[in-house]
């Protein structure tokens, strides 16, 4: 079930500051585009597709008189892609670029992104905002070509804390849920009315 929008009453005008603001996650641009425009407007439907991503900015920015930047539009691309196709788990280059790209919206340049690799706490962020939106019961089986690389995520951060000499250094996941709620918050929304959005 979908709440309307005019139950969540969406203030305009700070939805509009995040959407106006780099660093606002993902999830919480697509809730208000979901609530804004429907369902079928962002995720499609049995006889609809959804609209295309850069349609969907537009609409954003029409509706709200502001211009999204282009971490954002990274952000909501990835989150879309990883939502309505299995790239996450199945492609190396997206599973890389979508990582990086929820976290902070930075996917970099393509030929040096994809030499790069995603922390563990920026895939652990990925997973947590695409698990909001997908209904699997199951955990994300991943391809073998993406367990290589998560694989050798883990061993190098081994490595890392070893020559560290801690193994408790701080996490950016707890910081990030703080503000994803506190965003969430800011709008109108709950993290339980989240929970009813989405394809």
């Amino acid at each position: 079930m979908v709440l309307p929008s005019s139950s969540l009453r969406l203030d305009r005008a700070l939805c509009a500051e995040l959407l106006e603001s780099p660093d606002t996650f993902g999830s919480v641009i697509l809730a208000i585009a979901e609530l804004t425009f429907g369902t079928e407007v962002v995720w499609g439907s049995e006889v609809e597709e959804p609209v295309d991503p850069l349609t969907l900015i537009r609409l954003l920015e029409d509706k709200f008189g502001i211009r999204l930047p282009e971490q954002s539009e990274n952000k909501m691309n990835a989150l879309l892609t990883c939502v309505l196709t299995n790239a996450f788990a199945e492609n190396p280059d997206a599973f890389r670029m979508s990582a990086m790209a929820l976290a902070d919206g930075d996917t970099g340049d393509v030929a040096d992104t994809l030499l790069d690799n995603p922390t563990l706490d920026e895939i652990q962020w990925a997973e947590f905002e695409i698990g909001l939106w997908r209904d699997d019961d199951e955990d994300v089986e991943y391809s073998p070509q993406v367990m290589n690389i998560l694989q050798a995520i883990i061993q190098q951060d081994a490595v890392d804390e070893s020559e560290s000499g801690t193994d408790d250094e701080p996490t950016h996941m707890l910081e990030r849920l703080k503000l994803f709620n506190q965003q969430l918050r800011y709008c109108g929304i709950t993290p339980a009315q989240i929970e009813q959005l989405g394809p």
